[in-house]
């Protein structure tokens, strides 16, 4: 597992956007924490990042995702938006 990022006060948000979506983009799959506002609680979820999917900066200067969410079995189940993230954890493409 490589860990991603952990969002800090101090970090400026176009470079996490930047570095998240490379990482995103170069790994298999990750794990994404983040606050559920449907749900009202902290949810961690599986997923994968491809072209139609983005990171980028809410109107209310919030980090937000959109991503393909998996099930254990690496099935879709289809795009998910996340907000409020706590970190994302994730495993890198395999080297040849």
């Amino acid at each position: 597992m490589v860990n991603f990022i952990n969002i800090g006060q101090d970090e400026d948000l176009k470079d996490v956007i930047s570095t998240m979506s490379d990482a995103l983009l170069n790994s298999r799959w990750f794990k994404i924490t983040y606050f559920h506002k449907g749900l009202g609680e902290e949810v961690t979820r599986y997923g994968r990042f491809n072209d139609q999917c983005k990171v980028w900066e809410t109107k209310k200067g919030e980090l937000a995702v959109i991503y393909e969410q998996v099930d254990d079995y690496g099935n879709t189940e289809g795009f998910r938006t996340a907000t409020q993230i706590e970190h994302i954890h994730g495993k890198r493409k395999a080297v040849h």
